[in-house]
């Protein structure tokens, strides 16, 4: 039985990971989301390295939604990045509530995280704990020798505590 000090990464990822190519539309990565009930995906180039990130979070911003889909304007004083999305930063939003002009050509390379947080597979568990933390991300891609391996979200690393601790 694995402890938490001994427990990796490689044991923790899901693998084979869902990805999208660059040239994929905005609408295909939300029905992408939608229909596999996740909220980010790496996005790979034509030789299948991963060349970025695509969450959630990078299309759910304020100018992207249809209004009605907004809270109403109050005092953003505390520094919310995008104050029209207080409150709603854990929600998947669907395809209907994008403006149209978001669903239109534009590609998931034109959206994407091109910054790639990373583990090796021999990771531990404390490893990509401390990794998520610092990098203030809830999913961290597992690599080796330049290729994907696998992905780790804080969401599985609860599920192995929940099952294990």
């Amino acid at each position: 039985m694995k402890t938490m000090t001994s427990v990796s990464a490689r044991d923790l990822m899901k693998s084979p990971v869902i990805t999208l190519p660059e040239d994929a539309t905005i609408a295909e990565a939300l029905a992408l989301f939608e229909d596999e009930g996740i909220s980010g995906v790496p996005v790979v180039d034509e030789s299948g390295r991963v060349s970025g990130l695509l969450s959630q979070h990078d299309v759910a911003r304020g100018e992207h939604l249809r209004k009605d889909k907004l809270e109403p304007e109050r005092d953003w004083s505390f520094g919310e990045s995008d104050p029209n999305l207080e409150g709603q930063e854990d929600e998947i939003f669907a395809r209907e509530d994008y403006t149209p002009r978001m669903l239109g050509q534009d590609t998931v390379a034109d959206w994407m995280n091109t910054r790639l947080v990373h583990v090796l597979p021999s990771a531990g568990l404390r490893q990509v704990c401390e990794v998520l933390r610092r990098e203030g991300v809830h999913r961290v891609l597992v690599m080796e020798r330049g290729r994907l391996r696998g992905i780790i979200t804080s969401s599985d690393i609860v599920a192995w505590l929940a099952e294990h601790a």
